[in-house]
């Protein structure tokens, strides 16, 4: 997991989109753990000097009304999708390993953490 977790840094994970995953593992309320009567609160910080992920500033579109963007985000979306409109694992690792693009291989490798790892009931 650690080995996972050393991204390069050219790899800049945009705060907006960082934020979005906190929402959706927490929901809407304040990040924390706790347990029996100790709180501990999960800080911007925390995360950096845990995870090592290099946050940038450059803000994630989530959505655009572009043609050519649609296009190409329905394309890349039908490599994924099954025939329910689902995005299997199983899927997920077939595109992984047969993509041979480092792009394409970050890109299937964040879909499978997000989905297996950070939010596994989304």
């Amino acid at each position: 997991m650690e080995a996972l977790l050393h991204m390069p840094y050219h790899l800049i994970i945009p705060m907006n989109l960082l934020e979005w995953l906190v929402q959706h593992i927490f929901g809407n309320v304040e990040p924390y753990f706790k347990h029996k009567n100790k709180v501990i609160k999960i800080t911007k910080d925390m995360v950096d000097k845990i995870f090592d992920f290099p946050g940038g500033t450059v803000p994630f579109v989530f959505s655009s009304d572009d043609p050519q963007v649609k296009s190409e985000v329905s394309e890349l979306r039908s490599k994924y999708v099954d025939h329910r409109n689902k995005m299997p694992i199983n899927k997920i690792e077939e595109v992984m390993l047969s993509d041979e693009t480092e792009d394409g291989f970050i890109r299937s490798f964040t879909f499978y953490f997000v989905s297996t790892i950070m939010c596994p009931a989304s």
